[in-house]
């Protein structure tokens, strides 16, 4: 989901990276940049603040980051605040 396993997956051979590939990134980033374009032909000049932040969490890397499963238990509890 946040790109954490990505180079990993594909170092393994074609097989193996397909069982491995879920394809949650890529639909989000897909989806984002779909209502990223509805929102300028609707003349929204602000971000689309919750895929602005999915996307600074897949910039998250460092050796102490929380891994994917932790990752996006804090991104979905984001998202619960922010929808209240």
């Amino acid at each position: 989901m946040f790109g954490r396993n990505d180079a990993v997956i594909e170092r393994q051979p074609e097989p193996v990276r397909e069982m491995l590939r879920s394809g949650v990134g890529e639909r989000l980033l897909e989806a984002g940049g779909n209502v990223r374009g509805l929102r300028r032909e609707l003349g929204y000049s602000e971000p689309f603040k919750p895929f602005e932040r999915y996307l600074e969490y897949r910039q998250m890397w460092s050796a102490n980051s929380p891994g994917e499963p932790k990752l996006a238990a804090q991104f979905l509890a984001e998202l619960g605040k922010n929808q209240s």
